[in-house]
């Protein structure tokens, strides 16, 4: 396995940002001591929210940073205002905890904010798709296109600017971070693997001017893959920076970001039986569709907002601490700009091959050159009843009420065209009894481009007792969405495909309910009705159902800790009333099961784990190329294979350090480890990883 230069100079630029963060410990802390000598806390961020993750119908897995190392940081920080103040002991939050925000102050303000986990129990997990509670239907390499293995219903209402087969390898503006690190915060994840397949991320925050903090996000992989014409090169960049008066009256946000998305396709294998029956052991000579295929996507964009609160703030002392109040609470303001630029081409050089003889007629034989391009730019401004304090999912009453206008310019080939959305919307969160909460938003398309979409979605939360103390929660969950068709099945023309169609807009009813236990079990079931279904038929094309189509979901999610061991994981069990037109494995699982031991005196922390992915047979979407898109098949079954990863994870001090053999039951020559028709997943390798986060 080797490392190429530019690798080597994304490491180096990895170790600065790590002398950047040693550096600056001391003069963090001395630049965020309190003004006032009567104070006893230190706030580093003066917009710093204090809390454990909430209990929700989601899974969060808390901040295990081990305790050894809190400690003598939290230990460090209580001398330096001790001998700067000679007080009492001093009030310290875990300056070693890195949480962070997405969008906007507001999801800062109520709560909405997820932690950066150290736990061993997810180190391994280094691919953009490896979460705990989701499987995917991939290809035969990293970095392919992708496609869960349920049906999705979150595509959000407006002009459609998404990747749906690439979108957990783009950066965008929904999943901007902007960290809120008590003292500077950097971290490098370096992963390789087999048939020189390398992972990087590197993450960076940190305060530069007082109430000024910078966030940097890289990732990278680089994956030459096992079969012929199968490399992909991914990058994505995030950039984002938020600022606050001393007042907090005024705050604001930037963000920029650059995806960059190279994959080579070769269509699945030619014969199946050549892997099968593993009459050809070399990958790298077997027969592929397409030799001369190549997907290149490029989304960039860039975006800014701010708020004001309308009326002044008042100091108010909390136990220990100060904090802002309004006067008269009248809410604030804010508005918000965002552009983004897409473009995807799909290139061949050979578009008569045979790949393509059951689909429409090549216009032009001597090579396929398909582009699109899309560019957005949004302007949305706010009122909410929001002002200075700070909740955690705890707030008595929120109202907002928004509007934005969306200008839209698309090309695909050479036809032009324009569009405009005006969409108002609205939201409401209501907390009872501090054991019941009710949340609601709503949005129109009243004008433009899609006129008269609308979504409602409604949430109620019970606790059995109250927020605090409780032996866990109910949940209800209810959606309505009656939504046009994506541009991308009304019309579209290229060298392969084209079609002008005029469907009718689709009605979804989406119902969940269920039990969530402390973030250790949630049990759930749901109810998905969609009307005038679109999808991808078996000439991959799309088509639209008169009827309706039912998807019933029955599922458990739970971390369980038993003494020095973990249960992690999830199943699934669903099933569709018209497998003519949707195909859903029946059970989908993944289990993690970790053994967890202090080693050398609690110096370092050694796990072994296994990880299983599991699904039942059913006949899988196949994919097409041209159209980075799945589509419909009757012919090929797949699945009814454990996917197991082994893996022994090591803790020392601020660096976790692993050791993977993925796919471990290949090794059985059971020769059917594919997810979809044509492509088999990888044989067995190896991978070998290090996190290392620097605090100082």
């Amino acid at each position: 396995m080797s490392v190429s230069k530019k690798h080597y100079t994304l490491l180096v630029f990895s170790l600065i940002l790590g002398f950047l963060t040693y550096n600056s410990l001391a003069q963090t802390v001395l630049d965020n001591i309190p003004q006032n000598d009567t104070l006893s806390i230190i706030r580093v961020d003066s917009l710093e929210i204090l809390q454990t993750p909430p209990p929700d119908s989601t899974f969060v897995l808390s901040d295990s940073l081990e305790s050894h190392l809190k400690d003598s940081l939290v230990e460090k920080e209580k001398k330096v205002v001790q001998q700067v103040y000679k007080t009492t002991p001093v009030v310290i939050t875990d300056s070693t905890q890195v949480t962070y925000f997405t969008e906007s102050f507001s999801n800062l303000m109520l709560g909405r904010m997820q932690y950066i986990d150290t736990a061993l129990l997810l180190a391994s997990y280094f691919d953009p798709l490896d979460k705990p509670f989701s499987i995917y239907q991939t290809l035969s390499n990293a970095g392919t296109a992708y496609q869960p293995l349920e049906l999705q219903t979150e595509n959000p209402l407006g002009f459609d600017m998404q990747f749906a087969s690439f979108k957990n390898y783009l950066k965008s503006k929904n999943n901007i971070r902007f960290y809120i690190p008590h003292i500077p915060y950097s971290e490098v994840r370096y992963t390789m693997g087999g048939k020189k397949e390398q992972q990087l991320q590197v993450h960076f925050g940190r305060q530069f001017l007082p109430r000024l903090y910078i966030s940097i996000d890289y990732d990278l992989s680089n994956s030459p893959g096992p079969y012929k014409n199968n490399k992909t090169n991914n990058s994505r960049l995030g950039i984002s920076g938020r600022y606050n008066s001393k007042n907090e009256r005024f705050g604001a946000t930037a963000y920029y970001f650059h995806n960059k998305l190279e994959i080579q396709e070769n269509g699945g294998i030619l014969h199946d039986s050549i892997f099968s029956e593993n009459i050809e052991g070399d990958r790298r000579v077997i027969t592929v569709h397409l030799n001369d295929a190549e997907n290149r996507i490029k989304s960039a964009g860039f975006g800014a907002g701010t708020y004001f609160c309308l009326s002044k703030a008042e100091r108010v002392i909390k136990g220990d601490s100060v904090v802002m109040k309004s006067k008269i609470p009248v809410g604030r303001i804010a508005y918000n700009f965002d552009y983004q630029r897409n473009r995807s081409a799909y290139y061949d050089k050979s578009p008569l091959s045979d790949f393509y003889k059951p689909f429409d007629i090549v216009q032009d034989s001597t090579q396929t050159f398909d582009s699109t391009t899309f560019v957005a730019i949004k302007n949305r401004i706010e009122w909410n009843t929001l002002s200075y304090q700070k909740y955690h999912n705890d707030i008595p009453f929120y109202l907002y009420v928004a509007v934005e206008h969306g200008y839209y310019k698309s090309k695909i080939s050479e036809q032009k065209k324009f569009y405009s959305q005006l969409t108002p919307s609205a939201g409401i969160i209501i907390n009872l009894f501090k054991a019941t909460r009710i949340t609601g938003n709503a949005q129109l398309i009243s004008s433009g481009y899609q006129s008269g979409d609308f979504m409602l979605h409604g949430n109620w939360l019970q606790y059995l007792g109250t927020t605090k103390k409780n032996i866990g929660a109910l949940f209800f969950d209810f959606k309505l969405k009656n939504q046009s068709q994506s541009w991308f099945y009304e019309t579209y023309e290229s060298n392969h495909f084209r079609w002008n169609n005029n469907f009718d807009q689709s009605l979804f009813v989406i119902m969940e309910a269920g039990y969530t236990v402390k973030n250790r079990l949630t049990v759930g079931v749901g109810q998905k009705t969609i009307d005038k279904y679109v999808f991808m038929n078996k000439d991959a094309r799309p088509e639209q159902i008169g009827g309706t189509i039912n998807i019933q979901e029955i599922y458990a999610q739970f971390h369980v800790p038993v003494g020095k061991f973990d249960f992690l994981g999830f199943i699934k069990f669903q099933n569709s009333d018209n497998e003519d037109v949707l195909h859903l494995p029946t059970i989908t699982s993944k289990l993690k099961f970790t053994f967890t031991q202090p080693i050398f005196k609690k110096a370092a922390t050694f796990q072994p784990g296994i990880c299983i992915n599991y699904f039942t047979s059913y006949y899988a979407d196949a994919y097409m190329p041209a159209l980075h898109s799945f589509y419909l098949q009757n012919d090929v079954k797949v699945g009814n294979y454990p996917f197991i990863d082994l893996y022994i994870a090591l803790k020392i001090k601020r660096a976790n350090i692993y050791i993977q053999y993925s796919n471990i039951y290949s090794l059985t020559q059971d020769f059917s480890y594919y997810t979809t028709p044509t492509y088999p997943m990888r044989d067995g390798r190896f991978y070998f990883g290090i996190n290392w986060r620097m605090y100082r």
